[in-house]
C-alpha cells in the first residue's frame, strides 16, 4: 500500500466518522425536540373529545 492509498483510507475513515457523528447528533436532537408534537397531540385529543 503506497502513501496515497493510506491517505485516501484515512480520509474516508474520517469522513465516515464525521457523518455518523452528525447523524447521531441529529437523531438525538430530534428525540429531545419532540415536546412540541406532544402538545399538538393533546390539542387534537381535546378537539376529538369536544366533538363527542
Amino acid at each position: 500500500m503506497n502513501k496515497t492509498e493510506k491517505l485516501q483510507r484515512i480520509i474516508l475513515i474520517f469522513l465516515g466518522a464525521l457523518a455518523s457523528g452528525y447523524f447521531m447528533y441529529s437523531g438525538f436532537s430530534m428525540l429531545m425536540h419532540e415536546d412540541s408534537s406532544d402538545t399538538n397531540a393533546t390539542q387534537g385529543v381535546k378537539q376529538l373529545e369536544g366533538d363527542f
